[in-house]
């Protein structure tokens, strides 16, 4: 699996994980206890540049990226 850009993963309060792509931002819903769901459905919009609606193509990019963020970091997760 391989990232394709560059991009970063920030926790963002309790229940959100902030995802930034070149220069393009969006939220994803996430849950603790056990390994971190990550509720991949809930990256509808790119708060930057523009609210463009986030496509089933880029979202499967942002879910392969998210595996290889959350395992570099050492953070068990679910992704679904």
């Amino acid at each position: 699996m391989e990232a394709v850009g560059s991009f970063s993963i920030d926790r963002f309060g309790r229940s959100l994980l902030k995802y930034v792509e070149m220069d393009k931002e969006l939220t994803i819903e996430v849950e603790s206890g056990g390994p971190l769901a990550v509720y991949l459905s809930s990256a509808r919009y790119w708060k930057h540049p523009d609210g463009q609606l986030v496509s089933e193509e880029e979202r499967i990019q942002i879910a392969k990226n998210l595996k290889i963020g959350l395992k570099f970091l050492g953070i068990r997760h679910e992704i679904s």
